[in-house]
């Protein structure tokens, strides 16, 4: 079976340092253990490497000891990138104010990834984000991508 291709969008990243939140904690390290295990292929981008260091000390100690510790590839953001995320904003799809969101997910897709997984529910993790971006996806000749929760990606 083929091993799927996940974005990790930078909300993930809180939720396996500093307080406890169940049952998103739990999800979230079952993922980073399929992750240390091969199971599945975990990227991340330039942009979320720039979020992690803005977190206040002693958390980004942490955060960013989550990059060396696990498999994960560091993509880097493009033009072309940018220009699919300019496409999502412009059609209202993620909220201008929102624009590092609109950029994790075109990055996702410019690098031919399976899922986006966010713990983001305002502006990521819903119906009418998936249908709006594939649709733009569609349009502008990529493929289809998936956005969900660690639930819905772990074996468990």
């Amino acid at each position: 079976m083929k091993r799927l291709k996940l974005y990790l969008e930078t909300s993930i990243f809180g939720f396996l340092v500093g307080a406890r939140q169940e049952p998103y904690t739990e999800a979230t390290e079952r993922l980073f253990q399929e992750i240390a295990v091969g199971r599945v292929q975990a990227f991340i981008s330039a942009e979320v490497t720039r979020e992690l260091v803005k977190a206040p000390q002693p958390l980004r100690v942490e955060l960013l000891r989550l990059l060396r510790t696990h498999p994960i590839t560091e993509l880097e953001s493009t033009g072309e990138a940018k220009e699919l995320a300019e496409k999502y904003l412009e059609a209202g799809i993620i909220p201008k104010k929102a624009e590092p969101d609109a950029l994790h997910i075109a990055i996702a897709v410019i690098n031919n990834l399976d899922v986006v997984v966010s713990w983001n529910l305002q502006h990521i993790v819903k119906t009418r984000t998936r249908l709006g971006v594939n649709g733009i996806n569609k349009l502008s000749g990529y493929r289809e991508i998936d956005i969900a929760t660690p639930q819905e990606v772990t074996a468990e």
